[in-house]
């Protein structure tokens, strides 16, 4: 792939998500919080996904981490939240 597709595509990827976060109202569709959000392929593209609002789920970091991660992983990243939700009190 040239630079110049590749460009073409990161900014095609970055329309997307910008789309998706404001339809989604910037909160993580898991934990409803506004945190680092990323937007998270649930079928991923090489498993046949696309990128339509179908396919995609806006999510915080922690869920992310959480979505792609084995039970240890999990464990830390709900540990993070609850030590979070914690501190805020």
């Amino acid at each position: 792939m040239s630079n110049y597709h590749r460009a073409r595509a990161a900014s095609y990827w970055q329309r997307v998500r910008r789309v998706t976060l404001e339809a989604r109202g910037y909160r993580c569709e898991r934990c409803k919080g506004p945190g680092k959000l990323e937007v998270h392929h649930i079928i991923p593209l090489e498993y046949g996904g696309d990128e339509t609002p179908d396919n995609l789920e806006v999510l915080c970091r922690d869920c992310h981490i959480d979505e792609h991660a084995g039970p240890l992983t999990r464990a830390r990243v709900q540990l993070r939240k609850l030590a979070r939700s914690l501190v805020s009190r």
